[in-house]
């Protein structure tokens, strides 16, 4: 059959292209699923649209040009291999899938069945909530800790609110005022401009003269991770969400100082170290924490609709790059539809 899938072939170009798929239908194994949305990552698709990550012009690389984008996507079972048991035609389903109107999924890969209580296109950005809790798996809350997020695009802003649902006191900071005024609107307790206010002193003034307990960096820039140390206090715990992916010169002893004064711990959370399935739902795992999303979106305690600033239709993608790219104050976060 035919499918039609994103493609990003060279520095600042994408392209909808059309292939061949499957004429034999799914494997033993496999799942055939139709896509209803998908979800833009923001900083993966930009870094490779870019050509921001260098290794997209080596031959092999998981990101080498041509790169077939996207891995946020919530769709329709349309057929099963026959040693599939947990799902079935019919089922919506959320997986790790690409930007495509159809795909082949095995069933030992990412794939959860969606609740009912949730809509496709908030599914596909479950996604983004899902790398935030990544977090705090590596950085766990104790009674009244006061956690500080340093970017709001959609990871930092899910960090944020998955962190105030799990009981803590949250300040986000961020330099657009749009990204700021979602957080707000999410729920989270305070949130604070770079540019203009003293960060590590709004900090204290909120804590009772304390610095923060957890500081999780989403930005992924590496002028902004060499100021985390600023904002927690001893034995606090620095997470790196975001993925540093451009060269950075810079003075980097104090950061080292104060990590080694101040017994600071630093966590490096990339998802994928972590196993696809576990042993039961509440293990450390990429099926596990997705398990917990989705509950606590089906409790409304995390919100993913207001992140939403953007849908879009695939042919439409190069215009979603380019406005997530330039323009953060209008774009927040783009889901693509593919029901048409």
């Amino acid at each position: 059959m035919q499918t039609l899938h994103i493609v990003i072939d060279k520095p600042r170009s994408a392209l909808v292209l059309q292939r061949e798929l499957t004429s034999d239908g799914p494997g033993p194994d496999e799942l055939l699923i139709r896509t209803g949305y998908t979800f833009i990552s923001t900083g993966t698709e930009l870094s490779i649209y870019t050509a921001a990550d260098v290794r997209v012009f080596e031959p092999g690389s998981w990101c080498s040009y041509p790169h077939r984008a996207g891995y946020a996507n919530a769709g329709t079972v349309v057929a099963a291999g026959e040693n599939v048991r947990e799902f079935a035609p019919g089922d919506r389903v959320f997986t790790a899938g690409p930007h495509a109107s159809h795909f082949i999924c095995n069933r030992g890969q990412l794939i959860l069945k969606v609740p009912d209580a949730i809509d496709s296109r908030t599914a596909a950005a479950a996604r983004m909530a899902g790398v935030a809790m990544t977090a705090p798996l590596f950085a766990p809350p104790v009674f009244d800790t006061l956690v500080v997020v340093t970017g709001l695009g959609v990871v930092g802003n899910c960090a944020a609110q998955i962190y105030r649902a799990m009981g803590c006191r949250v300040i986000g900071v961020d330099p657009v005022a749009h990204r700021r005024e979602i957080a707000a609107a999410c729920g989270i307790d305070a949130v604070l401009d770079p540019e203009t206010d003293d960060i590590a002193g709004e900090i204290e003034k909120r804590n009772d003269g304390h610095p923060a307990d957890i500081c999780v960096e989403s930005t992924g820039m590496s002028s902004v991770i060499l100021e985390t140390h600023r904002y927690v206090g001893r034995k606090g715990r620095i997470v790196l969400l975001g993925t540093p992916r451009e060269p950075f010169t810079g003075e980097v002893t104090g950061f080292f100082q104060n990590v080694q004064r101040k017994n600071i711990a630093v966590f490096g959370a990339f998802e994928h170290c972590l196993p696809v399935h576990g042993h039961d739902r509440e293990d450390a795992s990429m099926s596990g924490k997705f398990t917990k999303v989705f509950g606590l979106i089906g409790q409304q305690r995390i919100h993913l609709e207001p992140l939403i600033s953007h849908t879009i239709r695939p042919g439409d993608i190069g215009m979603a790059y380019e406005g997530l790219l330039n323009r953060p104050d209008e774009w927040t976060g783009v889901a693509i539809d593919w029901t048409g």
